[in-house]
């Protein structure tokens, strides 16, 4: 029987004060990943996290995560809770995507969007060489036989505390991955979600004219230094609209959140500030 999605709603954790920012992880993560960013921006916010379907301590039903899988499962969570204000959406990576389209299709429902580390593919090709940056996007994109056979018990075993030191061990010095509980959490991803939606949403999915169709202000926060897509591709990409401010994190690599999680929060609360009221 084929699983209805109409009630599934995202596991959300919430914290601070202030205006309400929703919160979209990447393709691999939960909303474990923002942590470092907390102390800064619950000072500022109405903060709350979202684990993607198929991620973290969400649902993970067996079916293909679209893009519109994605954003519907999104939209529902933000109205389960009822905000008193419409909500500034924020994402990292492939979160970024799914935070602007998202509010390019409910325009009515979002006070801005704030984008961290956006990637822009002009093609498939162009997704899948950037995307070999990544360790299991790779793995996925190029052996996916080899990695439906070693990903489910690598992520199993990944699920326990020794992950804390293994993740510290692996981390670049370009840190690219996460440590601690957020190593931890990024393995409680379905093999199948993680799979389908970085074809989906990255590999498949092309940015183009979401921005222009977005009514809300942006703010796009790119790491000087990210190989996943270069900040003169970013700023070529809305060079066209003025409803854009960018900025650029000097040696940030892509992750900016985890490579420079107080400066990214204190630039987000002062893009807020500049923002109008909103009901």
């Amino acid at each position: 029987m084929k699983q209805s999605l109409n009630d599934v709603i995202l596991h959300v954790r919430r914290s601070g004060r202030g205006r309400p920012l929703v919160l979209i992880h990447g393709v691999a993560g939960s909303g474990a990943i923002w942590r470092g960013m907390l102390p800064e921006l619950e000072k500022h916010f109405d903060v709350i996290r979202l684990d993607l379907l198929g991620y973290g301590y969400s649902p993970k039903p067996k079916i293909d995560y679209t893009l519109d899988v994605h954003i519907g499962a999104i939209h529902r969570t933000i109205n389960s809770l009822e905000l008193a204000q419409r909500p500034i959406i924020a994402g990292l990576s492939m979160g970024a995507l799914l935070a602007a389209e998202y509010a390019a299709r409910y325009e009515g429902e979002t006070s801005a969007v704030m984008c961290l580390g956006l990637p822009f593919y002009k093609s498939a090709d162009d997704a899948r060489q950037s995307l070999q940056a990544s360790l299991w996007a790779r793995l996925w994109l190029n052996r996916p036989r080899l990695a439906r056979l070693i990903a489910p018990p690598v992520w199993r075993a990944g699920r326990n505390r020794y992950i804390y030191a293994l993740a510290s061990r692996l981390q670049s010095q370009d840190k690219l991955f996460y440590g601690g509980e957020a190593a931890r959490e990024a393995m409680l991803v379905l093999p199948r979600a993680f799979s389908s939606t970085l074809h989906n949403c990255l590999v498949h999915y092309r940015l183009n004219d979401t921005l222009q169709r977005c009514a809300s202000p942006i703010l796009l926060v790119h790491g000087h230094r990210d190989r996943w897509t270069s900040l003169r591709d970013i700023e070529q990409l809305v060079s066209h609209t003025d409803r854009v401010t960018v900025v650029d994190i000097p040696d940030a690599p892509h992750n900016v959140a985890v490579f420079a999680p107080r400066q990214v929060a204190k630039i987000m609360a002062r893009y807020a500030t500049s923002l109008p009221d909103n009901g």
